[in-house]
């Protein structure tokens, strides 16, 4: 059985609040047109998809849950990945597994609360948004406004989430 010690919650959680802070400032720079901001958003899926991994390593206490989670750290480096460098076909599924992954992985926070509290529930609604993120950027119609906001939402919710896990590192601590 999987131990959710505080050093192990406190990596996760500022992993997670690494990523969501990128995700803004990489939308930020999308709008404004002032630089690249594929280099922001390749670092943010790298760091979501380390701390997917790190949780499959550190929090998962059934097979299902290892599962889950190895599909959503899969996706998202995939995702780093296909910023470096172009797939081709890979990059569309890299973002299909990304997408399944991440609802994948939602369940099972919301379901086994590896967190406790609003951490999970913050983290649930971040990757149905994260999803939603993904789903939205397939699509060439969809208004840059619209996309960047549904950006900086996921973000948000990413770095709150990491917020709230760091308040419960710091007010309780576990063994």
């Amino acid at each position: 059985m999987a131990t959710v010690s505080a050093p192990n919650r406190t990596i996760v959680a500022v992993v997670f609040l690494v990523g969501g802070a990128l995700q803004i400032l990489g939308a930020v720079v999308g709008l404004a047109n002032s630089g690249n901001s594929g280099g922001f958003y390749l670092l943010s899926n790298l760091a979501i998809g380390a701390a997917f991994a790190l949780m499959m390593a550190w929090f998962a206490v059934t097979t299902i849950a290892r599962v889950g989670y190895f599909i959503a750290a899969l996706g998202w480096l995939l995702l780093a990945l296909t910023g470096l460098i172009n797939l081709g076909i890979v990059g569309q599924v890299a973002v299909f597994v990304a997408i399944v992954g991440s609802v994948f992985a939602a369940q099972i926070v919301i379901s086994s609360r590896p967190f406790d509290g609003q951490a999970d529930i913050l983290l649930f609604v971040g990757m149905i948004v994260g999803a939603v993120n993904l789903l939205l950027s397939q699509n060439e119609n969809v208004p840059s406004l619209l996309r960047a906001l549904v950006v900086v939402v996921f973000g948000a919710l990413l770095v709150a989430a990491g917020i709230l896990m760091l308040g419960k590192r710091l007010s309780r601590p576990t063994t």
